[in-house]
Parts: C-alpha cells; sequence; structure tokens
C-alpha cells in the first residue's frame, strides 16, 4: 500500500511543474489583448485629434477671410473714387471761364455801350478828366495781379497770375502809330470801324501779357486793353467778344 501511494505521489509531480508555464502563457496573453486595446484606442485618439486639427484651421480660415474682406471693399472704393476724380476734372482751369450771360453797360459820359458777362465787376467809370474823356475799369471774378513796388530799376514789374482786367479809354483827338513789343497782329472792326488789336508782351510785364487795340471817331480816340495771363485765361477769345459788341453812342 506504501508504494502505491508513493507512485501516485510521484505520478502527481509533473502535474505541478507544468502549472508556472501555463500561468506565463495567460499573462502574457493578457498583455497582448491589453496592447492591443490600448493600441486600438490611442489610434483613435489620434484620429479624432487629426480632425479636430482640421476642423480648427477651416475655421481660421474662415476668420482670416471675413477679416481681410472689409480692406479688400475698402481698396475697390478708394479705386473707384480715384478713378472718378481723375475722369471729372475739368480740362480747363475755372478761372478760364466766364459767364454765358452778357450785361450792356455804358461809360459815365455816354460815349459807347459794351455787353460783358454777368460776373465781372465795373472797377471804375470815370467821366471827363483832363484830355481823357471816359475811363471804365472791368475784370474778372479770378483776376489776380501783383506790382513788385520794392524792386529797385527803372521799371515796377507787373505780375498777371489770373483772371483778365480790361480797360476801355476816350481821348481828345485822334491817335495813330505802331505798337511797339507786340508779338502778333490782327485785322478786327470795332463799332463798324476797321482797326487791328496787338497782343503785347511789355518790359515790365514778368508774368502774362496784353492785347490793345485803338481807333478813332468823331475827333475822339477810343482805346481797348485787356491785361490776362494766357496759362489760365482766353484772353483774344474774350477779347474779341468784347470789341464785337462795342457800339458808338455819339
Amino acid at each position: 500500500m506504501e508504494n502505491l501511494e508513493q507512485n501516485e505521489v510521484v505520478q502527481n509531480e509533473p502535474v505541478q511543474v507544468k502549472s508556472p508555464h501555463i500561468v506565463w502563457a495567460v499573462i502574457i496573453t493578457a498583455i497582448v489583448v491589453a496592447v492591443l486595446v490600448g493600441g486600438g484606442v490611442y489610434i483613435l485618439q489620434l484620429q479624432r485629434i487629426k480632425s479636430l486639427e482640421k476642423q480648427l484651421s477651416q475655421v481660421n480660415q474662415k476668420n482670416v477671410f471675413k477679416n481681410q474682406s472689409p480692406s479688400l471693399t475698402i481698396d475697390t472704393k478708394t479705386q473707384q473714387q480715384a478713378t472718378t476724380s481723375i475722369t471729372s476734372q475739368p480740362t480747363k482751369s475755372s478761372s478760364t471761364t466766364t459767364d454765358d450771360k452778357q450785361v450792356k453797360v455804358a461809360d459815365k459820359a455816354g460815349f459807347y455801350s459794351i455787353s460783358i458777362p454777368s460776373d465781372w465787376k465795373i472797377t471804375k467809370n470815370e467821366g471827363a478828366m483832363g484830355a481823357q474823356l471816359s475811363r471804365i475799369l472791368i475784370t474778372s471774378p479770378s483776376w489776380s495781379y501783383y506790382e513788385d513796388k520794392n524792386f529797385d530799376g527803372p521799371f515796377t514789374p507787373q505780375y498777371y497770375k489770373s483772371g483778365g482786367k480790361f480797360t476801355l479809354q476816350v481821348t481828345k483827338g485822334d491817335a495813330s502809330g505802331s505798337v511797339t513789343g507786340n508779338t502778333k497782329e490782327k485785322a478786327v472792326t470795332i463799332g463798324g470801324v476797321a482797326s487791328k488789336y496787338y497782343i503785347v508782351k511789355g518790359i515790365s510785364t514778368m508774368e502774362g501779357q496784353t492785347i490793345e487795340s485803338s481807333v478813332n471817331y468823331n475827333g475822339n480816340n477810343y482805346f481797348f486793353r485787356l491785361d490776362y495771363n494766357p496759362t489760365n485765361f482766353d484772353g483774344e477769345n474774350i477779347f474779341n467778344k468784347l470789341l464785337n459788341s462795342f457800339k458808338f453812342s455819339q
């Protein structure tokens, strides 16, 4: 009986030796399963992170576009305004134009009548003074004039800055003779009497120029003069209109 019990004990010992291997196998399997599960979770989390990054990137792009849009709109409006301001500029300075409405005026002594633009101003309307029988001075709205009285020389420099000043003077007796310093002359008719006008650049005229003309009528001389700056005032055309409107009253 003792031998049988010993044999049974010997036969049961190999079972006890194999048990640790099973335990390790179970542990290793559990570790592998845990690693696989953890890896799957990591991959899922990584995909979620990438998805969030993509969404944030799209949101940022939209915000940037919204922030840039107003500046683009302003630039477009500014460009349109600049284009409008360029295309709407007048081809001539405002000082070159005169009022189309004409006003008929007569000298104080009653020698003549003449039509002038309604926005021009009569600065003087004189009667007889010595050899002078009549004198009238008229200026355009843009008339600007300067003379250098501090200049140390034989004459006073004259500067016709803009606009025009028209002078019409009547004196006793006939007057004739050539005009010195003229750069251009043209035949005209004044009150039905043939004459000429001259564009003059006087020695004292530093800026601008003058148109002069005269005509003899009934023993008196009628002298016409327009001072102006040709760079901003259409003096020759206006002078012709003034002469065409002139009429003798005596």
